[in-house]
């Protein structure tokens, strides 16, 4: 016992060879390295699938065509989308969540003191009940200014306007930061082509994103106020505005028949535009004073808004029939299922099908080809790494070995037992591949996300990856790959080595 304590210490301290420190140093490098590679492709792809099973991805738009409307209104149409889609759907075809309509219009704004001003693709809600604003209202990553609201839908009789973080920062340039701690309105010009009118709305809140390419939200009822010329004057306190309303031609007809007094106390009456079908008027005083029953709104209805001339949606608005889907992998079926059924969903029949934005199922299956890759570049990884582990490993036993082999005879000749040599390479191996592969594990725990933040800087990828961070893999599954497999097939092999007998140790003839 006292020969084999002895060679234990003497002999086994040397088990790496002369170059010790070096040899430490590079199965620690191979291990950290793998770790890394291993815990950011990983990271990479759920970042990615995260990035696809979003509301806002998830939410594809129908462009409806302009010539479409000879085969009947746009009311018509999304309504027989809608009611087809349940028919469909109920047949377990596609996974669609809800179908909706976004009217959308592009306006401009500025600062007060700035001369520039940029364009906003803005879309209109009707309440807080509307999906669009449902997507949007449930981001985590929304800021609220001290407008006092987290919502387009409160008492301020005003109303307000919630825009990207993007736009916002194009808008406020340096004033961006104050935005979100004081209440800096925004400039709007309702109608670009009416000269630099701007009128000031408050900021509500800024949303980091936007579905559908969309700058900015506002209620319809904010924008219809905006839509009157005679109603928002630039530079005028928020506290001055009046209320205004909206009401259809046929109340309005109501109202003069039951209420004429009421009628007559109107300071103005003008016929709405073509945008805000009905007439618009003020009333100086309380809104108790409105007769209940007779349909005067806040807020327009997406009739209104769809019901536009050709031109005008082409110059002024733009208008989408959105499906949100459980799943994009129907997306391509509805897509056919629209083209062949475009008459029967209101268009005419040699009318060009209904377009249905693809662009999110195409990424999809982009990342799906992606997500396939990176299992692969995670198995070859594993196994390139594993297999560099025991190659450089075993090459240090072995050479071990080699240089002992008439001591090892000795000691077999005096009754050692392969299995007491085979644990003390094992516990050896095991402690040498542990060390190095606990270093890289906590090495890449606490420095792993700036080293991968450093990466994508250096790529100029740090603003498309927001929201990636590197967390290693599961410990017990990296533990097992990296240490206790290499170890188990480097035991295979020294076994195979002590089979022979003491006098071929020790004469050091290969019987393999």
């Amino acid at each position: 016992m006292g020969l084999y304590s002895k060679f234990g210490r003497k002999e086994f301290i040397e088990i790496s060879g002369r170059k010790t420190s070096l040899n430490i140093a590079a199965i620690i490098t191979i291990c950290t390295i793998t770790i890394f590679c291993l815990g950011a492709v990983i990271n990479i792809q759920s970042f990615l699938e995260d990035k696809m099973n979003d509301d806002y991805v998830k939410t594809v738009p129908i462009n409806i065509p302009i010539s479409c409307s000879s085969g009947g209104s746009f009311a018509d149409i999304s309504a027989n989308i809608e009611s087809n889609l349940k028919i469909v759907d109920g047949k377990g075809k596609f996974d669609v969540q809800s179908v909706y309509e976004v009217c959308a219009t592009n306006l401009d704004f500025k600062m007060h003191d700035k001369n520039q001003s940029y364009g906003a693709r803005v879309a209109c809600v009707k309440s807080e009940k509307d999906i669009l604003w449902n997507l949007v209202a449930k981001k985590k990553e929304i800021f609220i200014t001290p407008h006092k609201s987290n919502t387009l839908f409160n008492e301020d009789k005003n109303g307000s306007i919630v825009i990207s973080e993007n736009f916002a920062k194009k808008v406020f340039a340096s004033s961006y930061d104050d935005v979100i701690h004081q209440n800096i309105p925004v400039f709007v010009n309702h109608d670009p082509g009416d000269g630099d009118q701007f009128n000031k709305i408050p900021v509500s809140a800024i949303v980091q994103s936007l579905p559908l390419q969309i700058d900015a939200v506002i209620s319809n009822g904010l924008y219809n106020k905006l839509k009157q010329d005679d109603y928002l004057i630039p530079e005028d306190e928020l506290s001055n505005f009046e209320d205004r309303y909206w009401i259809s031609d046929s109340d309005y007809k109501k109202l003069e028949q039951s209420n004429p007094e009421f009628v007559s106390q109107i300071v103005s009456v003008s016929s709405g535009d073509s945008f805000v079908r009905g007439i618009t008027f003020q009333y100086p005083g309380s809104n108790e004073y409105v007769p209940k029953g007779f349909g005067i709104i806040h807020y327009l209805s997406i009739d209104d808004c769809i019901d536009l001339s050709d031109q005008e949606i082409s110059n002024r608005s733009t208008y989408k029939l959105i499906t949100t889907f459980n799943n994009l992998d129907s997306v391509r079926l509805f897509s056919k299922y629209l083209e062949e059924n475009t008459q029967m969903l209101g268009c005419a029949s040699d009318e060009s099908a209904l377009i249905v934005d693809l662009s999110s199922i195409e990424s999809k299956e982009s990342i799906d080809v992606i997500n396939g890759l990176s299992v692969i570049t995670i198995v070859a990884l594993y196994s390139f790494s594993v297999l560099l582990i025991i190659s450089f490993c075993l090459s240090i036993m072995r050479l071990h070995i080699e240089k002992n082999k008439p001591n090892l005879g000795t000691l077999k000749a005096f009754g050692l037992s392969n299995k007491k040599v085979l644990q003390l390479y094992a516990s050896v191996t095991f402690s040498f591949i542990g060390i190095a592969f606990l270093f890289g594990f906590l090495f890449n725990e606490i420095l792993g996300n700036y080293i991968l933040n450093g990466i994508l800087s250096l790529m100029n990828l740090t603003t498309k990856t927001a929201g990636l961070e590197f967390s290693n893999m599961n410990f017990l599954l990296s533990f097992l790959i990296l240490v206790c497999i290499p170890v188990s097939l480097i035991m295979m092999k020294i076994r195979l080595i002590l089979k022979s007998t003491p006098g071929a140790l020790v004469f050091q003839r290969d019987q393999q």
